[in-house]
Parts: C-alpha cells; sequence; structure tokens
C-alpha cells in the first residue's frame, strides 16, 4: 500500500494523499488534512513549538528524528513538482575548488542535496543572503536559472547570518544542512533546475 509524507513535518507513513479532503490526522504533527491548506504556516508553527511527536497513544518510530525527518518534504514537493522545473538544488561540493565552478562535479539529483521551490514565499526571504555566489561567467551575484557557488568560507558566512537573522521562518532545516557541509564539504552549489 502506497504512503504518503505529511507536507508540514515530513513524515512518511500517511494512508491518504494530504492534498486531498481526508481528515486524515498526522501522528506526527497533528495536522488533519482537509483543515485548510497553509502548509507553510503550519510548518512554522509545528517547529517553533519544539517539533515534537504529536499522537502520545503512538511512539514516534524507532530512531526518530525531527530535523531528519523534515528533509522527506524535499522528495515530496519534488515529486509533486518536478515536471514544472521550479526547484533549485543546493548541492555539496565534495572536492577543493580552485575559485572557479567545477563543472564535472556537479551531479544532478544526489541524495545529500537540498531541493527548495524556487516559488515558495519563503525563499524570497532568503534571496538577499544568497546574492554573493560565484557565477558561471566569473562574476558575483545570484542566476536563478544557472550555476551559483559558494566557497567553503562563504557556506560559514551565510550560515552565521541565516543563525543571526531572528526574521527567517523555516531556517532549521537549512541551517541543519549547511552545518553538513562546512564539516564534510568545501563549500556549495545552488542550481537552477
Amino acid at each position: 500500500m502506497e504512503k504518503y509524507i505529511c507536507p508540514i513535518c515530513g513524515y512518511d507513513g500517511l494512508e491518504d494523499d494530504p492534498y486531498q479532503e481526508t481528515f486524515e490526522i498526522c501522528p506526527c504533527c497533528g495536522y488533519e488534512f482537509g483543515a485548510g491548506e497553509d502548509f507553510d504556516k503550519r510548518r512554522h508553527d509545528w517547529l517553533k513549538s519544539g517539533a515534537k511527536w504529536w499522537f502520545k497513544q503512538e511512539n514516534p518510530p524507532q530512531n526518530w528524528n525531527a530535523l531528519k525527518q523534515i528533509n522527506n518534504i524535499q522528495n515530496y514537493v519534488f515529486e509533486r513538482y518536478k515536471r514544472r522545473g521550479e526547484f533549485l538544488e543546493f548541492q555539496l561540493c565534495e572536492k577543493e575548488n580552485s575559485g572557479k565552478i567545477d563543472l564535472k562535479s556537479i551531479k544532478h539529483w544526489q541524495e545529500s542535496s537540498l531541493y527548495v521551490y524556487s516559488e515558495n514565499p519563503l525563499f524570497e526571504k532568503y534571496l538577499a543572503l544568497l546574492q554573493n555566489a560565484l557565477l558561471s561567467n566569473g562574476e558575483i551575484g545570484f542566476d536563478e536559472s544557472g550555476i551559483n557557488y559558494y566557497s567553503h568560507e562563504k557556506t560559514i558566512e551565510l550560515y552565521n547570518k541565516v543563525q543571526k537573522d531572528e526574521n527567517l521562518p523555516d531556517k532549521k532545516v537549512l541551517l541543519t544542512w549547511l552545518d553538513d557541509v562546512i564539516k564534510t564539504g568545501h563549500g556549495f552549489y545552488i542550481l537552477g533546475i
């Protein structure tokens, strides 16, 4: 039987499609599908309240981690919108970069990538922080439909800016991903898809 992903918390055990008026309740975040679909606000509220398991009569899955689970939302959104080409892929740069874009190291749809729906209103709030990428033409800026490279130093700088800005919603997922990049990589790319 097919399972569905909750677009609020990323729980991947829903019986019914959350975009239908099923009135199924997610045991993780407690959202009832069909009660109004403001997923971004609900996700923000759930994260702000501590991202706790909601249904007390059912234990969370073994080794449950809310921040890792929320990454499932990328897969859900990706499946719904991949044909429309409206994503930005945040991709770990695994080998040292000489200060220019290395096209050979870019491989789309990596498991370690973070996918962002480019028309999500939240993305607009982050866009100002992303304007200092190295572009394929050697200039500094940001190209939504091109390749943007952030060195290890620029990644640390971005992490610190996001962490300090109290007005940025839903930043835990991005901070967790950037922290992994800082620890394991040599920067990252943002690829327009």
